[in-house]
């Protein structure tokens, strides 16, 4: 008999960072600063370094979004004839839906009633939601799936052995041949 367990708990933090702009025109490179539709060059003010204007984007607070993961198996081998063994088990995953650590997220709700409107379809705000679920989808709890394999070696000599399986890593079918010289 084996068995196996896997739990993943899982952050994604992505870091924004501060970007200042700025802004290169005409004006500063113009004969006539007046009349900046006649001459001037914007990337002429840029190799000057006289920026026409400039701005930052300030970043006030970063997401944390985190999920966790967690799956099991039970199987066991099974020696049908000489040549033939089956590999039976069941599998049990739950992977929990990511949600931003302080709520700090928001979502469209076809149900929430509008304030100002008072209509269906809103804005729900996860800071200002006790009751709602802020990862914004509900968690699968009923993932059961089979464990199938199999190895066969069909000559008596048993240096060649056919093998395959489902689920693989991949999720796909899995079958493959290896032979011992």
């Amino acid at each position: 008999m084996k068995f196996g367990f896997d739990y993943r708990w899982q952050q994604y933090s992505p870091i924004n960072s501060n970007s200042p702009t700025f802004n290169f025109c005409r004006a500063q490179t113009t004969s006539d600063p007046t009349e900046t539709a006649l001459g001037g060059n914007g990337f002429a003010s840029f190799l000057l370094g006289d920026p026409c204007g400039a701005g930052q984007n300030v970043v006030t607070s970063q997401p944390r979004w985190t999920s966790r993961y967690v799956g099991g198996f039970v199987q066991d081998d099974f020696k049908v004839t000489r040549g033939l063994t089956l590999n039976l088990g069941l599998r049990y995953d739950v992977d929990a839906p990511r949600h931003e650590a302080h709520n700090q997220t928001s979502n469209f709700s076809l149900t929430a009633i509008d304030p100002e409107f008072g209509i269906p379809g809103a804005m729900v705000f996860g800071s200002q939601c006790d009751n709602c679920n802020t990862a914004w989808a509900d968690t699968w709890w009923k993932d059961i799936s089979p464990r199938i394999g199999f190895a066969y070696s069909p000559a008596r000599a048993g240096k060649t052995v056919i093998r395959g399986g489902f689920p693989s890593s991949t999720g796909r079918c899995n079958t493959r041949i290896s032979a011992v010289r």
